[in-house]
């Protein structure tokens, strides 16, 4: 996200809704587009519930008899992912996220 046109909207959002103006008539008294208020309130909103969501870490259960140090194995549901080393770490994540959203 683009963070200068976002701290712009954020201000501008703030500013509508401490002036008691209609989000029309601010918009119109402004010269702002009616369409753009809404793109960017609901885009600053998204993005606000995406960075308050919780992190939940999972437990890490490691069986020291069949320990394999060249290879980690993660077990979401029913998938189990195998990491050799030198894994992309933005990719598993990735992965993670789209097995979580799946379950």
């Amino acid at each position: 996200m683009n963070m200068v046109l976002s701290d712009r909207w954020s201000k501008r959002i703030n500013e509508q809704q401490a002036s008691g103006k209609s989000i029309v008539g601010w918009c119109k008294a402004n010269d702002l587009k009616v369409n753009q208020y809404y793109y960017w309130r609901k885009k600053l909103k998204d993005n606000e519930t995406f960075q308050s969501q919780k992190i939940e870490w999972l437990p890490v259960h490691i069986n020291p008899e069949t320990a394999n140090l060249e290879t980690i194995k993660v077990q979401l549901g029913p998938a189990t992912i195998s990491l050799e080393k030198g894994f992309d770490p933005e990719l598993f994540s990735q992965i993670v996220q789209a097995l979580k959203a799946a379950l």
